[in-house]
């Protein structure tokens, strides 16, 4: 038996001591008790709400890069292919562009890629129909391709002079 001392100098053992207890402060023990053990719950509730708050915000910035990244890698195989301004292309690049991130960017970039190729794709139509009086103007000092067609369309009207003057002879 567990004794107690009380200032007086009084010894009660453990058992009177809960007896003298109160029902108040039994009710209070209980209800401390119950508190402490709604607060684990509310604890444990919180903590899973944040937890699926946190997953559908994954979730949702997931999609807000996969989905365009994986329409733009589309487009690029497209191109790959020799299939230059699809109307997929179109609507893809047409909801990437405007963003200010990463992903605007390269989409823009991509929307400058297909502009150059089909620039490319009609001076390269008109040289093939005869007509060798297409201005080509490369992009830049590395523009091979620009560089290679304004190289040839000189080529090409150099053949046709030289060929045109020994016929005259």
């Amino acid at each position: 038996v567990r004794v107690l001392s009380w200032g007086s100098g009084k010894q009660y053992s453990a058992a009177h001591a809960e007896a003298k207890e109160g029902w108040s402060t039994r009710l209070y023990r209980r209800m401390m008790g119950r508190l402490i053990h709604n607060a684990k719950t509310r604890r444990v509730f919180m903590i899973s709400i944040v937890t699926a708050l946190a997953l559908a915000l994954g979730l949702v910035i997931s999609a807000n890069i996969n989905q365009p990244l994986q329409a733009v890698t589309a487009n690029m195989q497209q191109i790959s292919q020799g299939k230059l301004r699809t109307m997929e292309s179109q609507v893809v690049l047409r909801s990437v562009s405007p963003r200010t991130d990463e992903l605007g960017m390269l989409g823009k970039a991509f929307m400058q890629i297909e502009e150059y190729l089909e620039h490319a794709t009609d001076a390269a139509g008109e040289i093939a129909s005869g007509n060798l009086a297409v201005a080509i103007q490369p992009r830049s000092n590395q523009d091979q391709l620009g560089t290679a067609m304004k190289s040839m369309v000189k080529q090409l009207n150099s053949l046709v002079g030289e060929v045109s003057s020994s016929s005259h002879q």
